[in-house]
């Protein structure tokens, strides 16, 4: 539902936002925002209202919650950042960034930190997805943890093929 480029969102592209949203959050305290560059082109208003619509029902607190939890697997981890990552370029910085932060430094030191013992377990499965979620809420709130994250994710997918258990080489292998 937050991907710019699914079919209905690029259909409705040049719509405008139906609701004025800083009268609902304060001037500068939007979730989302129509990119300047774009806005005379494409503004993807539909898109800007459904990220705000969805921050106003209490989505962005609830998520938050959740990854703040001890007991969260990675996958449900990389399931949460995955569609932030595909609008971060609709997301204001200065309202989701503070709440995604301590996430993409957390699961970059969890990444870090994976054994080679790690990497039979079908959980980290989902660590090549959750890179690159990561990685593209970094090109835009951190742009100097890119390469970072590219390196890791590569790292780890090559840890994956030199690793003595079969799944853990097939799935770098897809991932590849």
């Amino acid at each position: 539902a937050f991907n710019p480029d699914n079919e209905y969102h690029f259909k409705n592209r040049m719509k405008v936002c139906q609701r004025n949203w800083a009268e609902v959050f304060g001037e500068g305290n939007m979730h989302a925002v129509s990119p300047m560059s774009t806005f005379q082109k494409e503004p993807h208003g539909w898109l800007v209202d459904l990220v705000n619509r969805f921050a106003e029902l209490g989505g962005f607190s609830a998520i938050q919650s959740k990854l703040n939890s001890e007991d969260i697997e990675l996958g449900a981890i990389s399931a949460l950042v995955q569609p932030f990552g595909v609008c971060a370029e609709y997301l204001n910085s200065s309202v989701v960034q503070p709440m995604l932060d301590p996430v993409i430094h957390k699961m970059i030191k969890y990444v870090q930190n994976v054994e080679e013992k790690d990497l039979k377990d079908k959980r980290l499965v989902s660590i090549p997805e959750l890179l690159s979620g990561i990685k593209l809420l970094c090109m835009r709130f951190q742009p100097d943890l890119v390469t970072a994250v590219d390196d890791l994710r590569l790292d780890i997918l090559l840890r994956m093929l030199k690793s003595p258990h079969f799944s853990a080489k097939m799935n770098s292998l897809k991932e590849v």
